[in-house]
């Protein structure tokens, strides 16, 4: 009987110690999963926290990129040539890191102005390989300016102010067209103010073939008095970007005062007209000229004439006064059957300008520091100042070939203007594939800075 229980107690105590020997296994395996885990999280942390810290790096690269790119191109805003570097290598201490600049022009032939820069930031090197590697891309777009602008966009522009009363028909034309129909749909009026009613429509009549323009709101700047009726545009009312014009300059030297008032031509400027027969009448040949004053008038019945012997470009220190006749004509004296606008160009510094000719006029006004006064008459050409006030009666054609005219002058223009910019990004943990949105968008988007651009 002793011996039976003596037999039971010994594998009792062997069963006690596997079991005590098994759960000390399966202690130390979890114990050991635990701290694999927690090594492992430990080093996802550290992982994630260097490519944060990267992430930052780059960004900061990239806008130290961005700087050096605009401080380079606002050095030599007229002629920005500088186009970009390799990889650049800032790294210092325990800033590691550097940047890559590219600059292009996207649409060179419709927004020359405007440069695309896309500088990317690298950290800690530009190794994709490298460990914990981030990028991130700063795209800017630009306008550096500085250089001739497009002087005549609309058939008449006040870059402050714009006023009509009576009655005004706008259209378009190319004189250099064989067919000159004056169909077109370019007579626009505008204004550059974001002013309240800075555009004020209080007129009989108007018809408007094109559109109406301004710097602003076009609900809160058009401030029409007007019944509905008595206003009709074939375009819209829109916004575009203010123009900044510069008095126009000149390094010829002034002949004085231009007077014609009709009966006689200031004593002084006969020598300068080719003929003075009848007396109020002067005629330029083709070429350059520069006026203190110009004024062609009446006396009574008697209507001074100014008359063009080909392309003549008249700078004018002062104020301007047409109420005669200006006649484009041949080198030999004839009178032209289609007179082309671009062979009347006036260019005046002064602050008034006042205009009702007695015949049509065929010619551009570019007095950005002057108050234009226009009224009954018909005009071809275009017509730019500070103020553009019109009264009276009268059909406005905006010749479409003046486009193109520059003559050098240039606007105020302190560039580089930062028109618009966005971050891309790259994913973390080395995905290829981007958002389909940019992190940051702190202004428009490109197709509005162009279309900004364009108009100007």
């Amino acid at each position: 009987m002793k011996k039976i229980t003596k037999q039971v107690g010994t594998k009792m105590k062997s069963g006690t110690r596997g079991f005590l020997l098994m759960a000390t296994y399966l202690l130390l395996a979890a114990f050991s999963i635990y701290s694999l885990a927690l090594f492992s999280r430990g080093t996802t942390f550290m992982q994630a926290a260097e490519r944060n810290q990267n992430r930052m790096m780059a960004f900061n690269m990239a806008e130290a990129g961005t700087d050096k790119i605009l401080a380079a191109l606002r050095v030599n805003p007229e002629n920005p040539s500088y186009g970009g570097t390799n990889y650049q290598d800032l790294s210092s201490g325990k800033l590691t890191g550097g940047y890559i600049i590219t600059v292009t022009t996207p649409n060179p032939i419709s927004a020359p102005s405007v440069r695309m820069i896309e500088v990317t930031g690298h950290s800690p090197s530009n190794n994709n390989q490298s460990r914990a590697h981030e990028n991130r891309t700063i795209t800017t777009y630009v306008e550096v300016g500085g250089g001739p602008i497009k002087l005549f966009e609309y058939a008449a522009y006040g870059t402050q102010k714009v006023s009509i009363k009576g009655s005004l028909t706008t259209r378009s034309y190319k004189s250099s067209s064989s067919i000159i129909s004056g169909s077109g749909t370019k007579g626009h009026l505008a204004t550059g103010s974001i002013a309240p009613e800075a555009f004020k429509i209080d007129v009989n009549r108007l018809n408007v073939s094109g559109d109406l323009v301004v710097g602003g709101n076009p609900a809160s700047v058009i401030k029409q008095t007007s019944d509905s009726s008595s206003v009709n545009v074939t375009g819209t009312r829109r916004t575009a970007e203010p123009k900044q014009f510069q008095p126009p300059t000149t390094n010829i030297t002034s002949l004085g005062s231009l007077t014609i008032p009709g009966n006689t031509v200031t004593s002084s400027m006969r020598s300068l007209c080719t003929t003075v027969t009848p007396t109020g009448r002067c005629q330029l040949q083709a070429g350059t000229y520069r006026f203190d004053s110009l004024d062609i008038g009446k006396t009574g019945s008697s209507i001074g004439r100014l008359e063009a012997l080909g392309p003549v470009k008249i700078f004018v220190d002062g104020d301007v006064s047409i109420n005669g006749r200006v006649t484009l004509m041949s080198s030999a004296g004839q009178t032209l059957l289609t007179p082309i606008p671009k062979n009347f160009l006036l260019y005046s510094k002064g602050n008034s300008v006042s205009v009702s000719p007695s015949s049509t006029l065929y010619g551009a006004i570019y007095a950005p520091n002057a108050t234009i006064n226009a009224k009954s008459g018909t005009y071809k050409g275009a017509l730019v100042g500070k103020e553009y006030n019109f009264d009276g009666s009268a059909t406005l054609y905006f010749d479409e070939d003046l486009m193109d005219e520059q003559n050098g002058v240039k606007e105020n223009f302190n560039g580089p203007r930062v028109l618009a910019w966005t971050e891309g990004r790259t994913m973390s943990w080395g995905m290829e594939s981007a958002p389909s949105q940019p992190e940051q968008n702190r202004t428009n988007t490109y197709d509005t800075a162009v279309t900004a651009n364009m108009s100007r």
